[in-house]
């Protein structure tokens, strides 16, 4: 997916039309780690579509993002722990737990903790 088509995805979606949710979803699967990014960033924005079905395909915000979790490039690893947290994902402490003991990665890791230790808090 081109980054003009994710770009076209987000606007649609800022106009209240999710008819864009497929191709953020392939985005999601892009080769390009920044392409990945940004559509991760953006998906929140699907969460008033949470549940519901675009073009055949299910919304589904919280297993696209723990999917993210196991992105294999850290700089959009690194991202999910917040984005988890913003969307109000149940579980999220048995989520992050493992990424914040193990991921491979150093900047990881703490921004899983640093989540953990902000709903800890609450």
């Amino acid at each position: 997916m081109s980054t003009k088509s994710e770009g076209l995805a987000v606007e649609a979606l800022s106009l209240g039309d999710p008819s864009g949710y497929p191709a953020m979803l392939e985005a999601l699967h892009s080769e390009n780690e920044h392409t990945r990014l940004m559509a991760v960033r953006h998906l929140i924005g699907f969460k008033p579509c949470d549940g519901q079905t675009v073009k055949g395909k299910v919304v589904d915000i919280r297993a696209e993002l723990v999917e993210r979790l196991k992105d294999g490039h850290p700089y959009v690893r690194v991202e999910v722990p917040h984005l988890l947290a913003e969307a109000g994902v149940e579980g999220l402490r048995e989520l992050l737990l493992p990424i914040a003991e193990d991921d491979t990665d150093a900047d990881v890791r703490p921004a899983a903790r640093d989540i953990l230790d902000i709903i800890q808090d609450k």
